[in-house]
């Protein structure tokens, strides 16, 4: 296996070294013109120009050649290596070393190339998307809706590697006018609905809904197969274990830890359910006055 993954890789070597001497030759050719054609200080003008007319070539020129030769990844559990959807992952892992990662400065600070190269890669986003992180692998499963921001050094990752000889893919859906900030994680079958706020450094993990109009403040942690419901505030610095349900409308303090499996459906199972080295003296108490009233 690591073979194969060995040749993957080097395939990709050769593959950067072709798409980069393919983007350099019109740069290339538009300064041997300038130097010879142009006087000093306009030849000066052609050294940007030139560099922009390199990353718009290299987005187009792996952007088509995504486009037309590479088939779109598909959600389910692979064969890994040895598996042609395993190979697709690859190429885009690959897009992503050679594109994205090195230029993520220029290609992020600008709409347009931002825009253009996250969709010919195959990413289904708006021109509005405020993406700001260049870790992303599986373009085909990401669903991003309108006026969404995704921090820097966020990484989203549609996949996950199960063992030595599985790698599962599932998409990655986040609503209209939500946010997740920097250096966030977000794991494959996350779906985060509509005016959705992630704070900063917290980490979903596979298969965890969020409903509409939740809030999750920074440093949090979901676990797995979650489901949060509308109009949820979640305080900083809050563990949420595997399989927990938080119903609607409900406040999590800052500093909670909720055990797997739990179900959050009233203020009273907020205290039964959750425990905290800090208040759990003050959180018991009110639990007491809560159930004698």
């Amino acid at each position: 296996m690591r073979i194969l993954e060995i040749c993957y890789e080097i395939s990709w070597i050769i593959a950067a070294i072709v798409f980069y001497s393919i983007s350099l030759a019109p740069g290339y050719y538009l300064v041997t013109w300038g130097q010879q054609a142009l006087a000093f200080p306009m030849v000066l003008l052609i050294y940007p120009t030139a560099f922009f007319l390199f990353l718009l070539t290299l987005i187009l020129t792996i952007g088509g050649v995504k486009t037309l030769l590479i088939p779109e990844l598909k959600e389910g559990t692979h064969l890994y290596p040895d598996s042609k959807p395993v190979y697709i992952w690859f190429c885009n892992k690959g897009f992503s070393e050679i594109l994205l990662i090195p230029f993520s400065k220029i290609i992020f600070s600008n709409d347009v190339l931002k825009y253009l190269s996250l969709r010919l890669l195959g990413a289904k986003i708006p021109y509005s998307n405020g993406i700001s992180t260049p870790y992303i692998t599986d373009f085909d499963l990401l669903n991003v809706g309108e006026r969404t921001t995704i921090g820097a050094f966020t990484k989203v990752y549609p996949h996950i590697q199960v063992g030595k000889d599985k790698l599962v893919l599932g998409s990655i859906q986040v609503g209209e006018d939500s946010l997740i900030a920097g250096n966030c994680s977000v794991m494959y079958g996350t779906k985060i609905e509509n005016r959705v706020f992630v704070g900063y450094n917290t980490k979903i993990l596979l298969n965890t809904h969020i409903d509409n109009d939740t809030r999750i403040d920074w440093n949090c942690s979901l676990g797995k197969n979650c489901y949060i419901g509308k109009n949820v505030k979640i305080g900083s610095h809050c563990i949420l274990g595997s399989r927990v349900t938080v119903k609607d409308n409900l406040q999590i303090p800052e500093l909670t830890y909720i055990p797997d499996n739990a179900v959050i459906a009233s203020e009273q199972d907020v205290c039964m359910y959750t425990y905290s080295i800090v208040y759990q003296a003050d959180r018991e108490d009110d639990c007491q006055i809560q159930a004698n009233l």
